[in-house]
């Protein structure tokens, strides 16, 4: 009994899993992301490495505040 219990733990942690990700309608990814901040738009979109578009939303107050190195990129300055 104690063999077929330890056999059967994987496929029901792994049917809770299952059940769990088709109740939320979505499956949760660890992966690496970037942030690029729209200033124009004043937005924010997360990208994940392929390029794909995973959120966005609109950008704080504190993200749209200008730095030295976004007025460079603005005017063109920048080398």
């Amino acid at each position: 009994m104690k063999d077929f219990k330890a056999r059967l733990e994987p496929l029901t942690t792994e049917r809770k899993k299952t059940l769990d990700g088709l109740k939320k309608k979505a499956e949760f990814v660890t992966e690496r992301c970037f942030k690029f901040i729209d200033q124009e738009a004043r937005e924010v979109g997360y990208y994940n490495e392929n390029g794909d578009l995973i959120e966005s939303r609109p950008a704080y107050s504190e993200e749209l505040q200008t730095t030295l190195f976004q007025i460079g990129r603005k005017t063109g300055t920048n080398n």
